[in-house]
Order: structure tokens, then sequence, then C-alpha cells
């Protein structure tokens, strides 16, 4: 009787699902506050870059590595305008277009809600390196046509990975 309580602690405990833990972090990207939930099994590294000097406007941007050894990654580039700039859906759409790097590719469009802002999500499937990952673009200080600042949200995770991570970021201009 023991031998098959002992048998049947066992089986569950090796068939019981793997727990995921959030994560939450805040982090100072440039002049950008940024806080975000990420649910991974173990703490992720975060790696902040910028600003880059473009025409137009300072690009900032973060990387986040949910393991060491991994390449899967969500990076985030924060493209701050000089002057208020077009951030309509529309050119939302074309900027990810722009920064898939290849020349065979398919789209399937989404609107999605990136922090309670609405945004647009490209699931890409590129035919060159049969990788499969998503895109997601939105302007966190914008009216729906103008604004200072567009987000580009590049991730290989997992589908509800990613969209726990959209769900709960929040990019705010620090007040220096």
């Amino acid at each position: 009787m023991k031998i098959q309580r002992f048998l049947y602690l066992i089986a569950m405990l090796l068939l019981a699902p793997v727990i995921v833990s959030g994560f939450s972090d805040k982090v100072d990207v440039g002049p950008f506050a940024v806080g975000f939930t990420i649910n991974a099994s173990v703490q992720p590294a975060i790696n902040t870059s910028g600003p880059i000097k473009e025409s137009g406007f300072n690009g900032y941007g973060f990387g986040i590595k949910t393991a060491s050894l991994s390449p899967r990654a969500i990076n985030v580039t924060i493209d701050d305008y000089q002057n208020s700039t077009d951030v309509s859906e529309t050119r939302l759409m074309n900027l990810i277009t722009e920064t898939i790097k290849s020349n065979s590719y398919k789209l399937d469009w989404n609107k999605v809600s990136i922090g309670s802002i609405p945004g647009v999500m490209a699931q890409v499937q590129d035919s060159e390196s049969f990788a499969t990952y998503s895109m997601a673009a939105y302007c966190p200080d914008g009216d729906g046509k103008k604004g200072n600042t567009i987000v580009l949200i590049e991730s290989f995770l997992s589908r509800d990975v990613t969209n726990s991570f959209l769900k709960d970021l929040k990019i705010e201009r620090r007040q220096l």
C-alpha cells in the first residue's frame, strides 16, 4: 500500500504542469520609465541601449532574454521624435514591414492593446529562415494620428508570453 502511494505521488509530481512565474520589473531607458511583467520560469536578463541619434529622432531600446544560453528574447525599440510625427495605424504597419530583414515572409495582422493603448501586431512567418515571431508597434503618447514616440516590439517568445508582456507594458516619459 505504501509503495502504491509513493508511486502515485511520484507520478503526480512528474506529470504536474511546470509552474511559470511572472516577473515584474521597472527600468529607465533614456528619458523613459518602462514597467512590464513577463511570464518566465527564470529571472530574465535586461539590457538597455541608447541614445542612438537618427535623422529626426533618438533611438533607445532594451532587450529581455529569458535564458542565458537561448537567443529567445523580446527586443523593444523606442523612437523619440524631436517633433510630432505620424503615428497612424498605416505608419505603424509600414514600420513593422520595413524592420523585417527577410525578402520572403508572410504576415498575419491583428489589432492589439499594449498597456491599454491601441497598437498593431503582425505574426511573421519567415520563409527563408523558417522563423515565426511577433512584431508590434504603438505610440504611448499619441492621439491616434500624431505623437512623439513610436515603440516597436519584436518577440521570439511564445504567443501567450508575448501577449502577457504587451498587456502590462507601460512606457512613460520621465519628468526630469
